[in-house]
């Protein structure tokens, strides 16, 4: 992640996210969190939930439950 004038403050919160996102997953996310180049967490969120999430109603509802 570079630091920008827009985003220079999101670099440190951003890297802690990585880090933390790291040590708090298994599997096939360990894979994508480290193809996220930078250490960016908040790409590595975003590729986690675009993967990951439900993406339809019941299966959102099933999770409630």
């Amino acid at each position: 992640m570079r630091g920008t004038e827009t985003g220079s403050h999101l670099l440190a919160p951003s890297m802690q996210l990585y880090g933390v996102l790291l040590n708090s997953v298994l599997g096939d996310a360990i894979t994508i969190i480290n193809n996220v180049p930078n250490q960016n967490g908040l790409e590595a969120w975003r590729m986690l939930w675009f993967i990951f999430a439900p993406r339809t109603g019941p299966k959102r509802l099933h999770l409630l439950k």
